[in-house]
């Protein structure tokens, strides 16, 4: 009788040990099996094996993309993006039925990693990316940017939020995960810096519309052609009507269109508090959206 031990790495969520026969001969007999196990640590710089925090997206109203790390070499089974060559993907749908409509949505937990033999003498000060939320077509949200994946080990990462809950008034239908180089170097001159997004968690809410029948009007329209203009202060000239409940009310300002958010032309709108508008030298035009 002759006593082995054998070690390994294996994959998340494997559940079973297969024992299979090699070699010459009928048959062999095995016994006296035991098998220890101990998870492996995301926290280990000094990988393998290499593994990412798991996501923490609770049941009920979240949406969970994720992707899985190679245990033995670090690889991602999705994407990697890299500068010069994968710089954003595309979160697979079907995506809630809430996204259809107006909608608020909080990216509330993100794990930004990266792992591989040798980074731990690497440096790339950008290892970083962001959520892109489109509507046929156009952008309607981008989160801030994920933290840089710590440099100078085999493996690192980073877990976060990415800002706060936002507001999609007409939803959205591609949620884009996008390097931070496509809008901050083009020319990849900060290198390729690495990363892999492991998994996305968000937050939604419907917002349940309140029937409104009539918005109402603000006013006036005001022009002039001096060098600079200081407008008017806003008059109520008609007040919204129709729903129930407490009315709420979202001020949004552009200074390239005056017609209102259709989907195609959100990202040409911008929310703001109510102020003093300073004098300005530039077309203005001001809507309000009652709920």
């Amino acid at each position: 009788m002759s006593e082995y031990s054998v070690t390994g790495v294996v994959p998340a969520n494997a559940y079973y040990i297969t024992v299979s026969k090699g070699g010459d001969g009928d048959w062999v007999k095995t016994d006296r099996w035991c098998a220890s196990v101990s998870q492996c640590n995301p926290d280990n710089t000094s990988a393998p094996p290499y593994c990412a925090p798991q996501p923490t997206c609770p049941t009920g109203n979240n949406f969970l993309w994720s992707q899985n790390i190679n245990s033995n070499d670090g690889s991602a089974s999705m994407v990697r993006l890299v500068c010069s060559s994968t710089l954003s993907y595309t979160i697979p749908g079907t995506y809630p039925s809430a996204f259809n409509g107006p909608v608020n949505v909080t990216v509330s937990d993100v794990v930004s990693y990266d792992g591989y033999s040798g980074r731990g003498s690497v440096t790339q000060q950008n290892e970083r990316w962001r959520i892109v939320f489109k509507k046929n077509g156009s952008t309607v949200h981008s989160t801030p940017y994920t933290t840089d994946v710590p440099d100078l080990r085999t493996q690192g990462y980073w877990r976060g939020s990415l800002g706060s809950t936002v507001y999609l008034p007409n939803g959205a239908d591609q949620i884009i995960i996008e390097h931070w180089a496509v809008a901050n170097d083009g020319s990849c001159s900060n290198g390729p810096n690495s990363v892999v997004p492991v998994s996305v968690c968000i937050g939604y809410a419907p917002v349940t519309c309140n029937n409104v029948t009539s918005g109402g009007q603000i006013g006036s329209n005001q022009s002039s052609c001096l060098a600079t203009y200081d407008p008017a202060t806003f008059t109520n000239i008609t007040s919204p009507s129709g729903g129930s409940g407490t009315l709420e009310y979202l001020w949004l300002k552009s200074t390239t269109t005056c017609v209102a958010p259709n989907g195609s032309n959100d990202n040409e709108w911008e929310e703001f508090q109510i102020q003093i508008l300073q004098p300005m030298m530039q077309d203005l035009y001001i809507r309000i959206l009652v709920f």
